[in-house]
């Protein structure tokens, strides 16, 4: 029994081992060099993060407190929510560039030359999230479509605008929907650098490869509860995160997670715009 029991440890150690090798295999060497420059504090990424949202969000809910702001918000909040839209995306671009300037060389540079061979692998991983968002689509524009050639109430048409637009961050009026695609479609960027970038930069160089792949999909899911709760979207956004990071691995280059991290987002909006069209073109 004793020799059987250490056996099984070595042989559960080999695959370990291997596992960890294979990872090693198919990462870029350009992301092995940008694991090795210079790198954020995880202090700093977390701030960072914060400072375009939850931080501005809760500045805005402190000012609220104020009664002149208060009545600004309620009588004019097409100009509260630009305000809000306007100071956010300057955050968000602020953070992307003081990170793309001060550690380029942990995210941007340098770069893997063009391997066909290895964007097709990469892209491969893309294939799960796309095949899900595809058969979520095609449910919703048939739904869509019943839905269009029945006689709907007003009632009936806000319920619908509503189940898709009400939980977005901007709220569902015309300036809500713009800015909240404005915000998911552009978003990437931020997300990829912060979760896909520095954090599997600081796991990867301290517990290694493996260990992000397998936690940064799960930090990335986490931020997303905290934002939107529990949930059956949360699968496809683990799946998402997984995939991005493996692109990033693969490619070693980060453009390729942000294009793909655009492209589910678009995807993921489509029946939501074609359902926005149809609303605000009945004049709602």
């Amino acid at each position: 029994d004793w020799i059987w029991i250490k056996l099984s440890d070595h042989y559960v150690f080999k695959n370990r081992l291997c596992v960890k090798t294979l990872a090693k295999s198919i990462t870029s060497p350009v992301v092995l060099e940008q694991f090795l420059a210079q790198q954020p504090s995880v202090w700093l990424i977390v701030f960072m993060y914060v400072l375009p949202f939850w931080a501005l969000a809760a500045a805005f809910k402190v000012l609220s407190l104020w009664t002149l702001f208060a009545n600004f918000s309620i009588d004019s909040f097409g100009l509260y929510q630009s305000t809000f839209f306007i100071i956010q995306t300057t955050l968000i671009c602020f953070v992307v560039a003081f990170f793309s300037i001060k550690f380029t060389s942990a995210v941007w540079k340098p770069r893997e030359q063009s391997n066909w061979r290895r964007i097709i692998i990469c892209f491969s991983f893309l294939v799960p999230p796309l095949c899900w968002h595809l058969y979520r689509d095609f449910q919703l524009f048939n739904w869509l479509n019943n839905m269009s050639n029945t006689a709907l109430t007003d009632q009936q048409l806000e319920q619908m605008h509503n189940y898709f637009w009400v939980g977005t961050p901007f709220g569902s009026n015309l300036h809500g929907v713009f800015y909240t695609s404005v915000e998911m479609v552009a978003g990437p960027v931020f997300e990829e650098v912060i979760f896909t970038g520095f954090l599997v930069n600081l796991i990867g160089k301290k517990l290694g490869i493996v260990t992000a792949i397998l936690t940064v999909p799960l930090i990335f899911t986490l931020v997303h509860i905290l934002e939107q709760g529990f949930g059956m979207h949360l699968i496809p956004i683990l799946i998402c995160g997984f995939s991005f990071i493996c692109i990033r691995l693969v490619s070693g280059n980060l453009l390729y997670s942000v294009i793909s991290h655009m492209l589910m987002n678009t995807l993921f909006l489509l029946p939501a715009w074609v359902e926005a069209y149809y609303f605000f073109h009945h004049g709602r």
